[in-house]
């Protein structure tokens, strides 16, 4: 009877297996499988690697074996281990432990079994895939079953480590790295299959022997896989903070950096976006840690990287960051500052996938700055020109250029040229991406290759890219994979001529448009008609005409820079449990950037004749070259050992990896002498140093750099959890450095951290409290290093500076001296870190909230205060700073009817920020000083010291009433800025200076509403900031070297006693007022609607198309920012000591995107 019932089966079984592979799957036509394999030979070749396969046939598998009272068991595992067949048995069949002679030469797998099984009740059949099940004649014995099957994902892959239970009992197993399990259960058996990330399965045996199981992706926070350094882990086992951002989200926004995506989207992420194409955000992960490096370090597929600017965002599978001690120690010296892991993209195995997408859209310049235009422009020149006659009597410069003394001046420029809109256009953005999946079930294959352009508001700047992504993944046996990845990239990094900066500050009586004149070739003897821009005024020499530059210069820069990142990886699985990995990084760059100076006209308007207003711009032609090469090499040797032992369950990681940097930049000038003599050609044949134009005696070398150093390192971690309710974490990882001291035995440094985590949901007092699904308290603590060099490429070695002079005798001797001294216990710094929080899922899985509280000590600050009686400076550890703070992050899904939902997401991050000591801060205010940032005890990084403006001077006995005013050298008048006398001791000086704002926010947030109805999609992010201070310098402390547009709010300034309380005198030359103060002070709180975007995916189209779905979607990004200051954005960049400044730059004219996209999967 059970044969009869097991034939039925075996062939239900084949009938099964021969309509799909996996369930859902539909084989692909032949002449597409046969395009992708000559691409994928096409690409290995061209990457030098080749990849052998060899196919034995299932029935061709030919058994040789002698073998002397050998158990039937061991016979049948000789025969798997040597070829491709599996065998499924009940491990307690009496029969299989019998002894035999075998002996057996070049027989097939059938004639092989026949023969061994010859005498016994043992019997077998053959299935698919070459699985052979052996079973007993006596019915009797086969109560129970030897079970297999493989575990994949949605998409095919593997599923490492999955668990497997009878449901019920004890008995269980957990799947190797192929998704393999094996577990001999009863016929009647129900398994249990669960694993991190994904949905809890049971399923019912009913005496099948292959069963393959499919599992779903979990939809809740706590059950997400994150990769983390050197793996990847579920959330529920970790006790610090991961936050992971899917790769569809990413590519969903129109930004060529996927940095820029992640904008108020990850709670303790700050994120400031440049408007310049290819600029990379400026990042920092819960705050300021240090006067030094600040930023994160980036990894991608394992390499420590400086920047991701080469990764196609569309080919990014997950980004996860990184904040909490508990995933940073791991990181060694470069931890400190938090940590960003971008994954790219891999084939799912099984499946062969095409996909295409394209975006195109168009960027235009919103909330721009308000200048005086022309008529306001002349009226407030006259002022300010009669009133420093009014001062000093013989300052007539001003005065006699408005009054045309000596010849035409204002009258000769009748212009009204707003020049931020002469320099700016309507730019355009577009991105076209191919990606290309073969996998088979040794083979993963995936290709991606993208490229995109972006233009830059100001005209002629423009930033290409193209990109490519190739990686392989092969299995060599059932323990054994091998495989690579290369990302390569050629970048045409745009041309940048300051022209919205010089934009404001030209004056807009200049004309944009240009005059036709019969003048020479500047090179050549020729003549002819030539359209020539006019020149700035006499009273403006320091500036140029923006357009003029602009179109003279855009198309002589060639700026090309390339990078190669790669890897090739050995997985071994030594046993079930234990796994080794080696992998070779290589990460290089080459930049080779080429610049040329042209000769050109312009016109003087103010000259008597056509013939006498023509003057060279440039008289002698030039070529800068910049050559940059990279390289960085990694390698890690990493062995992970899983297990589980009844309640207990734990992974260990250990290993050794090491690092290596190099980088060289050499630059050169090469220039005309005479004019008109060796003029180097406009062509771009002859734009290098050594193109025989030019005179090469004068070849001038300029910034020449090279920088060496590399690291080696031992790390160790442990998950452990008992009962998955109590947690425990440890990281530990030593570091050697050979940058940071000259002592051997001082090179290295160890960090750690500890974490614990409580998972309050699994108490048996909380069985009954049904609104919590999951409830977990976590902490951790650690010490981690921070990388920073204060700009030294060998800090333990100065470098050496001529600057010093000594006497002999009559003579005056230069003296070559160190640039400092260094600290002989010099070390890198350390930032004590710690993070207690608390997360949970509610209301059926609804509600899912995370708060967290952290603080972090930065210790041993890398730093060179100033010297004093002429003693060096010393490059030492000297200062502390600390950052605490608060995250809170929450989401909500609710359906609000039928088929439309709703997902309404949140974060919110508190930032405080404070130094706790630092030696002498370097400060020495100036009249030229501009900016106001400074580092002191007390004080939070980079904050705001100046004075407090207290109204205007109104009048002469307003003056003589009020303390006295020494600010840049005094001479107070009516009109200018009061300050307040902080001390009280009836002088105005540099005592009287404080803290008048601070570049950090209180609290940064993002809100995500996503709807989803049908098809449709509708996303909306808000984003916002409150609580930091912006100083405005271009208005109040620039430092002019001659005369500048005035803002439009200078319309307002004072004029006479009780005009304005507020806006100073228009008057450059009272220094006084151009002290950083209070009136440069503005509110940086800002709401923005950051994204708003709408899609509708078709999933159903005909056969014939051969097209899996197919999306539209259009978006706008900047919709729309509500702000309380007057600069293009309330967002500005900045190291440590430079945040918060607006210079009224370009980086800061955030545009407003419009994009529509197209995405078709085949």
């Amino acid at each position: 009877m059970f044969k009869k019932d097991l034939l039925v089966f075996f062939n239900d079984k084949t009938k099964i297996m021969q309509k799909s592979v996996l369930q859902g799957q539909k084989k692909r036509p032949g002449t597409l499988l046969k395009t992708l394999l000559v691409m994928k030979l096409a690409i290995i070749i061209l990457f030098a690697t080749t990849l052998q396969v060899n196919a034995y046939p299932a029935m061709g598998q030919k058994v040789s074996l002698s073998l002397k009272q050998t158990e039937i068991r061991k016979v049948l595992k000789l025969i798997e281990d040597d070829g491709y067949y599996r065998f499924l048995f009940n491990s307690k069949l009496k029969a299989l432990k019998n002894k035999t002679d075998f002996s057996v030469q070049d027989l097939s797998v059938s004639e092989s079994l026949d023969k061994l099984f010859s005498g016994s009740n043992l019997t077998y059949k053959q299935l698919e895939n070459n699985v052979v099940v052996v079973f007993s004649t006596n019915d009797e014995e086969n109560d129970k079953i030897k079970v297999t099957g493989r575990i994949t994902g949605e998409n095919g892959e593997a599923i490492a480590g999955a668990s497997v239970l009878q449901k019920g009992t004890g008995t269980g197993t957990f799947a190797d790295n192929n998704g393999v399990y094996t577990i001999t259960v009863d016929n009647d058996a129900t398994l249990v299959i669960s694993s991190i990330g994904y949905e809890t399965q049971e399923v019912k045996v009913s005496s099948r022997s292959v069963i393959d199981i499919r599992l779903l992706a979990s939809v809740k926070k706590s059950e997400e896989v994150v990769v983390i350094g050197y793996g990847t882990a579920s959330k529920r086992d970790l006790t610090g903070s991961i936050t992971k951002v899917k790769g569809e989200t990413i590519a969903a926004q129109p930004n060529t950096n996927a940095l820029s995506s992640l904008q108020n989207k990850v709670a303790g992420l700050s994120i400031v976006n440049s408007a310049i194409p290819g600029s990379t955000p400026d990042i920092r992960i819960r705050g300021t840690v240090s006067i030094g490096t600040i930023r994160p370090v980036y990894i991608v597929d394992g390499i420590f990287n400086d920047n991701i600017d080469f990764v196609n965002p569309s080919e990014i599978e997950s980004i996860e960051v990184l904040k909490d001690p508990s995933s940073l120690a791991i990181f060694g010296i470069k931890g400190a500052a938090g940590a960003i892991l971008v994954t790219t993209k891999k084939a799912k195995a099984g499946q062969v996938n095409i996909n295409f997408n394209t975006t195109y859209g168009s960027k235009k310049l919103v909330d721009k700055i308000e200048l005086a235009n022309g008529d306001e422009f002349r009226s407030l020149a006259t002022f300010e020109a009669n009133n420093r006659v009014f001062d000093d009597p013989s300052n007539l410069s001003y005065l006699s250029f408005i009054n045309n003394v000596g010849g035409p001046g204002l009258s000769a420029f009748p212009g009204n040229t707003d020049w931020i809109d002469a320099v700016t256009r309507t730019a355009k953005f577009s991105t076209t991406n191919l990606s290309i999946d073969g996998s088979t079930e040794k083979n993963r294959f995936h290709f991606g290759l993208g490229y995109s352009y972006d233009e830059g508001l100001v005209k002629h700047v423009k930033y290409e890219r193209l990109t490519l992504n190739v990686n392989d993944e092969f299995k060599v046996s059932r323990r054994l994979k091998i495989g690579f990845g290369v990302i390569g990239s050629k970048e045409k990094l745009p041309y940048n001529s300051g022209a919205l900066e010089n934009a404001r500050r030209s004056l807009p009586i200049v004309p944009s448009d240009t005059r036709t004149f019969y003048t020479k070739n500047p090179y050549g003897v020729d003549s002819g008609n030539y359209n020539l821009y006019s020149n700035t005024p006499i009273i403006q020499n320091s500036e140029t005409n923006p357009l003029a530059t602009l179109e003279n210069n855009w198309d002589k820069k060639i700026d090309d820079k390339y990078r190669l990142v790669g890897n090739f990886f050995v997985d071994l699985n030594i046993t079930r449990d234990l796994n080794f990995r080696a992998t070779w990084y290589a990460d290089m760059s080459w930049r080779n950037n080429r610049e040329y100076t042209p000769l050109y006209d312009l016109y003087d308007p103010t000259a008597a004749t056509p013939a006498t207003a023509i003057f060279h711009k440039n008289a002698l032609t030039a070529v800068r070259q910049d050559l940059q090469n990279q390289r960085n090499f990694q390698q890690d040797y990493i062995a992970t050992y899983k297990k589980k032992l009844r309640d207990h369950s734990f992974t260990l990681t250990g290993g050794f990896t090491t690092y290596y940097h190099y980088f060289e930049q050499v630059s050169g000038t090469v220039a005309q002498k005479t004019p008109g003599v060796n003029i180097i050609p406009n062509n771009k044949r002859f734009w290098y140093l050594n193109s025989g134009f030019g005179d090469n005696r004068n070849i001038i070398a300029n910034a020449t750099f090279q920088d060496e150093y590399a690291t080696v390192s031992g790390l160790a971690r442990l998950f452990y959890n008992y009962k998955s309710k109590y947690y425990l974490t440890g990281s530990f990882r030593r570091d050697g450095s050979s940058q940071i001291n000259r002592e051997y035995s001082k090179k290295f440094q160890s960090f750690w951290a500890i974490g614990l985590g409580w998972e309050i949901s699994r108490e048996r007092f909380m069985e009954n409290v049904k609104f919590v699904n999951f409830l977990k308290l976590k902490g951790s603590t650690g010490v981690l290093g921070n990388y920073t060099t204060q700009g030294k490429a060998y800090p333990a070695y100065p470098g050496v500076s001529s600057n010093s002079s000594a006497v002999f005798g009559d003579n005056l001797i230069p003296v070559i001296v160190p640039d400092y001294e260094v600290d002989p216990n010099l070390k890198w710094e350390t930032v004590q870190s710690t993070e207690v929080g608390i997360e949970g899922d509610f209301l059926k899985n609804r509600l899912h909230f995370e708060a967290n509280y952290y603080y972090k000590k930065t210790s041993n600050i890398l730093y060179i205060p100033s010297a004093s009686g002429g003693s060096l400076p010393r490059l030492t550890n000297v200062g502390d700073i600390e950052n605490k703070g608060f995250e809170f992050t929450a989401s909500w899904t609710q359906k609000l009817y039928k088929e439309l939902n709703l997902v309404a997401s949140g974060n919110l991050t508190t930032y405080k920020n404070k130094v706790l000591y630092l030696a002498n801060p370097n400060r020495n205010p100036t009249s030229s000083e501009q900016t106001p940032n400074q580092a002191e005890t007390g004080y939070p990084i980079g904050y705001f010291y100046g004075l407090i403006a207290d109204g205007i001077y109104q009048s002469y006995a307003d003056i003589l009433a009020s303390p006295v005013n020494t600010i840049n050298g005094g001479g107070v008048k009516p009109g200018d800025l009061k300050y307040r006398d902080l001390d009280g001791n009836g002088i105005i000086d540099e005592k009287d200076r404080t803290n008048i704002g601070n570049p950090t926010p209180d609290f940064t947030y993002g809100i995500n509403l996503a709807f989803t109805y049908k098809g449709f999609d509708l996303g909306i992010d808000f984003a916002g900031s409150y609580g930091a201070e912006i100083y405005r310098v271009w208005g109040t402390s620039e430092q002019k070297n001659s005369v500048y547009n005035y803002p439009k709010y200078y319309t307002q300034a004072w004029t006479a006693a009780g005009t304005s309380s507020t806006v100073p005198i228009v008057n450059s030359s009272h220094l006084v007022n151009r002290a950083p103060s209070t009136y440069g002070i503005e509110d940086g709180s800002y709401f923005r609607i950051r994204n708003l975007s709408l899609g509708y995916t078709l999933a159903k189209l005909p056969k014939i198309t051969h097209i899996k779905n197919l999306r539209l979607s259009a978006s706008v990004q900047n919709l729309k920012t509500w702000k309380n200051n007057i600069g293009y954005s309330p967002e500005f960049a900045g190291d440590a000591l430079s945040s918060g400044m607006d210079f009224g730059g370009a980086g800061s004219a955030l545009p407003r995107i419009m994009t529509i996209a197209l995405n078709v999967n085949f």
